[in-house]
């Protein structure tokens, strides 16, 4: 089952107070010091519920937090479109501006699947997204910085649940994995979307529907691993060459190829031999590409609507 979906981390920003007095809004909000930032810019500062709000001397308001915890107050339970278009007409209504016309600046689109083992474990059977090569963050998340406008980021959701001290009742002792894309700066360009994205953008169903398919065409991407998880090592001869061969193909290609094209050379003098061989390499990549840990992902992956 797939637990949490659509947009969760977002942060959008104007220059533009046509919608209303946006230091007006911040006024009325919890937590509204006056602030200066890092580059001396000095700012009036805000929070709805998690959502942080910073209206700046220049002219430029922001804001930064996540839907997911503005609708339900943590990250681990389901979330659709039209919880985010209520959210955004409420955040609306509390900043006392309409929002509809700002700049997205940064989202983040995911999911969190229980999962039948430890999240790591399927973290160690992907690999390179196209030539990109996977980034360790402890042995708890995997990145991928496909582009200037594109990360992809596989975790143990519920690691971190644990270790911020808000996992939600029912969710304790759960094997949670989380994958999600966060695209920055030019949302249309890592999305694939043709115009730039503004907030009432986010509530279109072609553009979820965009996301939904860069989400899973991104997983698509990445080469899978021979999986041999625990329990599942060889224990007969047979069964580590057959796994032998199917790490080798899929973790090691180019290894692969050298061995293949030594032993082989110009190819089989019987063209039977050869059409044989063909089959059995194509089936043993079948098998160590959609076997186990990585074939149940997919699935999951997949399912999401």
């Amino acid at each position: 089952m797939y637990i949490a979906e659509v947009y969760d981390g977002i942060s959008i920003w104007t220059n533009d107070t046509a919608g209303g007095d946006v230091s007006a809004g911040v006024r009325h909000l919890d937590n509204h010091p006056s602030c200066t930032g890092k580059g001396g810019d000095r700012y009036e500062y805000g929070t709805v519920r998690n959502m942080e709000v910073f209206n700046y001397e220049s002219g430029r308001t922001e804001i930064r937090g996540s839907l997911a915890k503005y609708i339900c107050g943590h990250s681990c339970d389901i979330v659709r479109l039209n919880d985010c278009s209520d959210a955004l007409r409420n955040l609306s209504e509390r900043m006392q501006n309409d929002l509809s016309s700002w700049n997205v600046g940064t989202l983040e689109f995911g999911a969190t699947y229980q999962m039948k083992n430890r999240p790591q474990e399927y973290l160690n059977v992907l690999g390179y997204l196209g030539d990109v090569p996977p980034e360790r963050c402890r042995s708890t998340t995997l990145y991928y910085n496909s582009s200037k406008f594109m990360q992809l980021r596989l975790y143990d959701k519920g690691a971190e649940a644990v270790a911020g001290g808000w996992i939600p009742d029912g969710f304790r002792g759960l094997n949670l994995l989380r994958y999600e894309w966060r695209a920055i700066g030019d949302i249309a360009a890592g999305v694939g979307w043709h115009e730039s994205v503004k907030v009432a953008t986010l509530t279109d169903t072609e553009f979820y529907k965009t996301c939904m398919n860069k989400y899973k065409t991104m997983y698509d991407k990445i080469t899978k691993r021979a999986d041999m998880p625990a329990g599942q090592k060889p224990t007969t001869v047979g069964q580590f060459d057959k796994q032998g061969i199917n790490m080798l193909l899929v973790r090691y290609p180019e290894i692969y190829a050298d061995i293949e094209q030594t032993l082989i050379g110009n190819g089989f003098a019987d063209r039977r031999e050869k059409s044989r061989y063909n089959r059995r390499k194509q089936e043993q990549m079948n098998a160590a590409c959609r076997s186990g840990l990585e074939q149940e992902l997919t699935e999951k992956i997949h399912a999401v609507q």
